[in-house]
């Protein structure tokens, strides 16, 4: 990474994206579950959920002072998203 310092590259970009590749895959299954919410008494004794979909592409861009943190880290969260 050029001229930066090993451990400021350790420090500001690969513990961060680890740790959230970590978070991500810890509560992935938490987010995919889909989530019942009430009914209007009229309509009962139906039930209501949300079922979370992705929908459409996602663009990543990233900036050139900290390239993996600020490309990857997007990144994994639209890949966790499911795109």
């Amino acid at each position: 990474f050029g001229g930066r310092a090993r451990e400021e590259t350790l420090a500001c970009e690969i513990f961060p994206l680890l740790d959230q590749v970590r978070h991500a895959r810890a509560h992935l299954r938490r987010w995919m579950r889909r989530r019942r919410v009430g009914t209007s008494w009229f309509l009962r004794p139906s039930r209501a959920y949300y079922q979370y979909q992705p929908l459409g592409v996602v663009g990543v861009l990233g900036a050139w002072n900290y390239q993996l943190l600020l490309t990857v880290g997007p990144m994994i969260d639209a890949i966790a998203a499911g795109n």
